[in-house]
């Protein structure tokens, strides 16, 4: 299949962002001290990716299945 190493790489780079975001997290804590701004601007951004990835395993789900992606 043609699209199966591009999924895998895919679900790859979710796991590694999701690994991320998770680290950054606990970085940043449930205590009541101030926040990093940049801490808070880098988790921003990797919830952004991982968000941005989920939508692309849907289009591909979509395309596999033959459905209508608009």
């Amino acid at each position: 299949m043609v699209l199966l190493p591009y999924t895998q790489a895919l679900l790859s780079s979710v796991q590694d962002v999701r690994e991320l975001t998770l680290r950054i997290h606990r970085l940043g804590g449930l205590q009541h001290r101030r926040r990093d701004p940049g801490l808070d601007y880098l988790a921003t951004r990797l919830e952004l990716l991982l968000s941005y990835c989920i939508d692309v395993s849907f289009y591909l789900l979509l395309k596999v299945e033959g459905g209508a992606a608009a």
